[in-house]
């Protein structure tokens, strides 16, 4: 077709469109050159389209798509080998060059510097060639055909975007494109699968990663003499699929071959919109060697039997769920409530039954809970008073004017077995703690005590004193103590301080530090019945505390049940005639009874671990899969019997404290909303 001027068109608009483009043509011009063909221009283009719009009286869009299948015919004729960009693409593109001139045009009677320089541009520009090749078309040109040089070597364009094309063509007045193309690049791999996990670890952004690998990479540019250009949406995706690589990784290699105890923990945390509060329940499994969290589903509500459900989904989803043998949480009433708490409905979803060990800090936390509250009374906000005081007084106190506990001789009077308690703690501040509270409450005890630690006397700010954690309370009553001449308390309030700082001292601390300990776990439970009557029978100061501290702990006696007790057959503090009693009561036990107790009948300052051994006890063996034949010979030739010695190795490495789920739970709310705001890349990220 050939070129058509337009020329009945109203003066008015002739006058608009000669504003830097010229007079509208129904068609792109056509011109036969010495060295080829010349593909179409912005201005040529820019003409059509406004024929189009103004002459023929079609809307922007249609006017736009008009003019791109027509500019499609000439690139298909010319280049027919070319891949060509998507329709829609092509009409978007051309759309913004009109706008930009229309914007121009809107200033066009400024006399600036600006002004002149932008039009200026424009109009250079308007003789590129309007560029619709795909950025990397001859990826796309059959093998058979010649080269994108030869096919159309006049072709040049200013457009970045069409890499090997303009890459490798001539431009109009030069022969160069009879040069063969270079040599792509070779991509570098800059970030690495390590890289990225250290870039999560560290919780780095995109965008900060972007910078940091940037900043890393600038030596070796120069003494290469390369350019590695890095875009944040690359780091992106390529963190993205790391952590998906990771995930699947650890999922597929996650075969473990020991007994697992499935352990989980509740936290409400917020949405990754911000806008609702959801329970988040890390969900991990431990054995002998092993230690592994799942995920951390988010749950709508937090009811027993959502818990065991996702539960049951994760264990499934990760292939243990036929190598999970126990349960261990918090004895709350969403997990031990008898119908609908999360262990009875587990147990219901695997139809099979579980042992459960319930979380022996957390047994703990719940004497002392009973003992701070009638220590100090009740209080209905969430921080006690006189702690918030004490935290906001901290920075004003001379920290080397302490004053230990024995410095009052009611104190001295009330300290019981304190040379052997002291000792223990000292033991403890050797050993491997894994909270630094945990070693603050060893040593603020020893300060009670009138000992000072081998690194001396030192005090932490006070931290969090949220109900969750009662054995902060235990060590904010310690602090006060210590520096009772500095910070101002009501003879009432001393007192109630000062019952606690002893219950913590003679009841609390060695059950504390050895609750970690499976194979203790029974005895330990039975020697604190035993001490708790003691007290309250010597009827002395801390008489009513241990009163109330004891009613607590019968109902969580969860370690003398029938199935716990098994744990003291490896337990090398029990002596050899009281495991000479328990095989006794085991042979000796009726089957009969099929009623499941997780608790204990009733306790006794005089009931011995031989009292709780029934025949269900041999459910312990059973499910951990401990050969019992050690159980026919005397007690006093066990430690030769290699089923014996492999059933304590296996009892030694039991998990009884639920610290792992606490961490998981840390780690949640450290991860939460930060480098992802999928479910599924949050729950790969914390792989």
């Amino acid at each position: 077709m050939t070129r058509m001027l337009i020329t009945n068109i109203p003066k008015w608009l002739s006058s608009w469109l000669s504003y830097l483009i010229g007079d509208p043509t129904e068609d792109f011009e056509r011109r036969d050159l010495r060295f080829g063909t010349k593909f179409p221009d912005k201005l040529q283009v820019l003409k059509v389209y406004f024929y189009f719009r103004n002459v023929m009286k079609k809307g922007p869009r249609e006017s736009a798509s008009s003019c791109i299948r027509k500019l499609v015919e000439v690139w298909s004729k010319e280049a027919p080998n070319v891949a060509l960009r998507e329709h829609r693409k092509c009409v978007l593109s051309l759309e913004k060059l009109v706008d930009e001139l229309k914007n121009l045009e809107k200033s066009k009677n400024r006399q600036t510097k600006t002004q002149a320089s932008n039009e200026t541009s424009f109009v250079q520009g308007l003789t590129t060639t309007y560029d619709i090749a795909k950025s990397q078309p001859t990826v796309l040109i059959d093998k058979k055909s010649k080269p994108a040089h030869e096919c159309f070597p006049n072709y040049s364009s200013d457009s970045s975007s069409s890499s090997n094309i303009s890459c490798c063509a001539g431009s109009t007045s030069s022969d160069s494109g009879d040069e063969p193309c270079p040599p792509p690049i070779k991509k570098r791999a800059i970030l690495t699968t390590s890289l990225a996990a250290a870039l999560d670890r560290a919780l780095i952004s995109d965008r900060k990663a972007t910078a940091v690998i940037q900043s890393s990479v600038s030596p070796i540019e120069s003494s290469l003499g390369v350019n590695m250009t890095l875009s944040r949406s690359s780091i992106r995706r390529l963190r993205v699929t790391s952590r998906e690589g990771i995930a699947a990784n650890v999922k597929k290699n996650f075969k473990p071959t020991v007994g697992l105890t499935v352990h989980w923990d509740g936290k409400k945390v917020r949405d990754y919109h911000g806008d609702e509060l959801l329970d988040r329940l890390p969900i991990l499994v431990s054995g002998h060697g092993v230690s592994k969290l799942l995920s951390a589903p988010a749950l709508k509500h937090g009811t027993g039997l959502a818990q065991a459900t996702a539960v049951h989904s994760n264990l499934l989803e990760w292939n243990v769920a036929e190598k999970t043998v126990a349960m261990c949480t918090d004895t709350e009433a969403a997990n031990t409530g008898k119908f609908m708490g999360a262990v009875k409905q587990l147990e219901t979803l695997l139809d099979r039954e579980l042992l459960y060990f319930a979380c022996r800090h957390h047994v703990f936390e719940i004497p002392l809970e009973a003992v701070v509250t009638k220590s100090l009374g009740t209080f209905s906000s969430p921080e006690v008073p006189l702690f918030k005081q004490f935290k906001n007084d901290w920075k004003n106190f001379d920290k080397t004017r302490y004053v230990v506990g024995t410095a009052d001789s009611s104190v001295r009077r009330s300290l019981s077995d304190k040379d052997r308690t002291v000792q223990f703690l000292l033991n403890q501040l050797q050993e491997f703690q894994p909270r630094d509270d945990y070693r603050e409450l060893a040593e603020l005890l020893l300060l009670f005590a009138g000992e000072v630690p081998e690194d001396g006397a030192k005090f932490r700010r006070p931290g969090s004193i949220s109900r969750t954690r009662w054995m902060m309370y235990a060590i904010y009553a310690l602090k006060i103590f210590l520096f009772r001449t500095q910070f101002t308390l009501t003879p009432e309030q001393k007192k109630g301080i000062e019952q606690i700082c002893l219950y913590a001292f003679n009841v609390h601390a060695v059950h504390w530090f050895t609750a970690p300990a499976a194979t203790m776990a029974p005895r330990m439970d039975l020697l604190f019945i035993r001490k708790l009557e003691t007290i309250v029978q010597a009827r002395s100061k801390l008489s009513d505390v241990a009163g109330v501290a004891l009613l607590k702990f019968q109902n969580h006696m969860w370690y003398l049940s029938e199935h716990m007790v098994s744990l003291s057959f490896f337990d090398p503090e029990v002596t050899v005639a009281e495991k000479r009693e328990m095989v006794v009561a085991l042979r000796n036990a009726s089957s009969k009874e099929n009623v499941r107790r997780r608790l204990p009948k009733s306790v006794t300052k005089q009931s011995t671990l031989a009292n709780f051994v029934s025949h269900k006890s041999l459910f312990f063996f059973d499910q951990y899969g401990i050969n019992r034949s050690f159980l026919e010979k005397d007690p006093s030739t066990w430690e030769e019997d290699e089923d014996f010695m492999r059933g304590m190795e296996t009892s030694k490495h039991i998990l009884v404290v639920n610290d792992i789920a606490e961490r998981g739970v840390k780690l949640v709310t450290s991860y939460i909303n930060t480098l992802t705001k999928s479910e599924e890349g949050f729950q790969n990220l914390l792989q």
